[in-house]
């Protein structure tokens, strides 16, 4: 676990201990960095992977209260497996160094 919640015995996360976890770190980048940059990241490379919004917001949990959703009962336990399975191995990829995407400089 990375940021494993002290004396709790729950597995977990909230949010805002990432985030102070983060800060905690004392890297430079951590200064205007959130977790919900995470989720920014996942999701826009989900999307760029092929996985459909429906299944993406399922991922992130997100309420629809669209007309389709209330009729659409399906739980997308599949779709969301093969999606960050997906996910896994573009990540798996990059930290071993065998489909690293181009790194862009950011300025400070």
């Amino acid at each position: 676990m990375c940021f494993p919640r002290r004396g709790k015995k729950s597995f977990h996360l909230r949010v805002d201990v990432v985030t102070h976890e983060l800060l905690a770190a004392k890297r430079p980048i951590a200064e205007r960095f959130t977790s919900h940059d995470l989720r920014r990241t996942a999701a826009t490379n989900l999307s760029r992977l092929g996985t459909p919004r429906v299944v993406m917001d399922a991922i992130l949990n997100h309420k629809d209260n669209t007309v389709g959703a209330i009729y659409d009962r399906h739980d997308y336990h599949r779709e969301k497996a093969a999606a960050l399975d997906t996910w896994a191995r573009y990540l798996t990829g990059i930290v071993t160094g065998q489909s690293a995407p181009k790194v862009v400089a950011l300025r400070a």
